[in-house]
């Protein structure tokens, strides 16, 4: 009967670790609308196969967000995979496609702040017959140039080591060249957490901007998000593509409890040999 019962436990762990590995949910959404044009949202479209973001003039911005990782910190970041199909420009673009970006959204414990993460992946690029893809995990891009940004209005919150801020003393002296100084091994203990829209509502008092990834008009946020505009191949800030991506995932690291109960399950394994 022990026997059978640690059996069923380590069974259950097992279940529980193939369960936070599986694939996050993803969620599109708009983040700010254009400067000319009526002021037009981009657009999104979707299908069972894939989904595509339409950033076509200046400041038009979207997210494809998640909130299924939340809890866990930046370094329990199993792996993140994208699949950039297509890239389709509008009238007028010259620029080249450059691939949509990561935000995270983070809190430090200490002083209650929340505040973003941004992460390029330009480097990362698999390109194999015109299809751009990324495929890594947290040891991957720890040594890489990570921005922190707690505000887009406000230069000096701009995510700079300023002496006494509460990011200098969360962050400590900025470690790479790239970004503002930070690395990705330097936030990797933070953990992934989407701010409630009532924090985000308080806008620039909080140092949240226009272009901070949140749902516009509901203020909805997520953890992790795949950013699509400004900067995503727009020529001169007003003409883009239409980006038409799938495979998009993040997955957790499975938790000590689930490794625990794979490790029962090898022991009473050991024991019935």
């Amino acid at each position: 009967m022990k026997t059978n019962m640690k059996f069923v436990m380590s069974m259950s762990a097992l279940t529980l670790m193939a369960a936070e590995a599986a694939t996050a949910g993803f969620t599109p959404y708009v983040i700010r609308n254009a400067d000319q044009d009526g002021g037009s949202n981009p657009s999104i479209s979707t299908s069972a196969a894939n989904t595509t973001f339409g950033i076509e003039y200046k400041r038009q911005k979207a997210g494809f967000g998640s909130n299924d990782v939340n809890g866990r910190t930046i370094s329990q970041i199993s792996n993140m995979q994208f699949t950039l199909n297509s890239a389709t420009a509008y009238a007028g673009t010259t620029a080249p496609v450059i691939l949509p970006y990561v935000n995270i959204w983070a809190k430090d414990a200490t002083s209650g702040k929340y505040f973003v993460i941004y992460f390029g992946l330009d480097n990362f690029v698999t390109n194999t017959g015109g299809v751009k893809s990324i495929n890594l995990g947290f040891d991957d891009m720890a040594s890489a140039g990570a921005y922190v940004n707690v505000s887009e209005s406000n230069a000096a919150l701009n995510g700079l080591a300023i002496g006494g801020s509460w990011l200098a003393t969360a962050l400590g002296t900025p470690g790479a060249a790239g970004g503002n100084g930070y690395t990705m091994a330097q936030v990797a203990n933070f953990e992934i957490v989407a701010p409630p829209a009532s924090w985000v509502e308080l806008g620039n008092s909080n140092g949240v901007g226009t272009g901070a990834p949140r749902e516009r008009g509901t203020d909805v946020t997520f953890g992790f998000n795949w950013i699509f505009g400004q900067g995503s191949g727009i020529n001169n800030g007003y003409n883009g593509y239409d980006y038409t991506v799938s495979g998009v995932s993040v997955v957790p690291a499975p938790s000590a409890l689930a490794l625990l109960g794979v490790a029962g399950l090898a022991g009473g394994r050991r024991r019935r040999a």
